[in-house]
C-alpha cells in the first residue's frame, strides 16, 4: 500500500540523515510512498506538496554544507538566511507530521483500528511539545540557562521519531489492501525464504480481518454514491 516506503523513508530522513545520507532521498521515497496511500486516503494527498517544499530546503541544506565544505561563501547561505531557513523547515515539519499523522488515524479508524489511531493521535501531541519547546529555546538568550529546554525539546523529537517509526510498521503490518491477502503462496526450499515467508503470513493472518473491514468500507462508499446519483 505504501507503509513500507513511508517506514524506509521515514527512516532515511529522520535517522540516516544525521550520519550521512541526506535528507532528499528519505523525503523522495517518502513522496513515493504518500502518492500509494493516497490511492486509499484522500487525506494523505495533504502530504504531498509539503513534502515537495521539505525536499527543495534539503537540497539547499545540502547546497549549503557543501559550501561551507569548500569554504565558499555566498548570501544565499549566510546566517541570517539559514535562519529564516531553519525556522521555516521546523514549521514544514509540524505539517508534514500532522497532516500524515491526521490520515493515519482517519485511515485506521474506516477499518476499525481504533488502538492505532489513537497512537497516532498521541504522536501528534508529543510533536506539537517537542515543537512548541523547540521554539521556546529559540526564542531565549542562547546560555547555559536555557540548556534544559534544548534538551527537552531533543528528547521529545527523539521519542516522537521512535514512536512514529513504531507506528508505521504497526501500519505496515495490519493495514493492507485486500488484494495483497488473496496473494497465493509459492513453495521455495531456501531456509532464509521460508523464515521470511512465515512472516508474512502472520502479518497477512493479523491483516486479514482489516483488509476485509477496508473493502466492505469502499464498497460500501461506492454504493452510497451510486444511490446518489441514481436520486439525482
Amino acid at each position: 500500500m505504501g507503509f513500507g516506503l513511508m517506514f524506509v523513508g521515514y527512516f532515511v530522513a529522520y535517522v540516516m540523515s544525521y550520519a550521512f545520507i541526506p535528507k532528499l532521498i528519505g523525503c523522495l521515497i517518502m513522496l513515493w510512498g504518500i502518492i500509494n496511500l493516497s490511492q486509499y486516503e484522500l487525506k494523505f494527498k495533504r502530504c504531498i506538496p509539503v513534502l515537495g517544499v521539505m525536499s527543495v530546503i534539503s537540497i539547499y541544506v545540502l547546497m549549503s554544507n557543501i559550501f561551507g565544505y569548500f569554504d565558499i561563501t555566498s548570501v544565499f547561505f549566510s546566517d541570517s538566511v539559514i535562519s529564516v531557513v531553519t525556522a521555516v523547515d521546523e514549521a514544514v515539519n509540524f505539517i508534514f507530521h500532522a497532516f500524515l499523522l491526521i490520515a493515519i488515524t482517519s485511515i485506521s479508524k474506516a477499518i476499525d483500528l481504533e488502538k492505532l489511531a489513537f497512537k497516532a493521535m498521541r504522536n501528534l501531541l508529543i510533536v506539537g511539545a517537542a515543537e512548541i519547546a523547540y521554539l521556546i529555546f529559540s526564542a531565549l538568550p542562547q546560555n547555559e540557562s536555557t540548556r534544559p529546554v534544548y534538551l527537552i525539546a531533543f528528547c521529545l523529537r527523539l521519542i516522537w521519531i521512535i514512536l512514529d517509526l513504531i507506528l508505521l510498521a504497526s501500519c505496515y503490518r495490519l493495514i493492507c489492501d485486500e488484494k495483497e491477502v488473496d496473494m497465493p503462496d509459492k513453495e521455495i526450499n531456501i531456509p532464509v525464504i521460508k523464515q521470511m515467508e512465515e512472516i508474512m503470513r502472520k502479518r497477512d493472518k493479523n491483516a486479514f480481518d482489516s483488509a476485509i473491514r477496508w473493502s466492505e468500507k469502499r464498497r460500501d462508499k461506492r454504493n452510497e454514491k451510486q444511490k446518489r446519483k441514481t436520486k439525482k
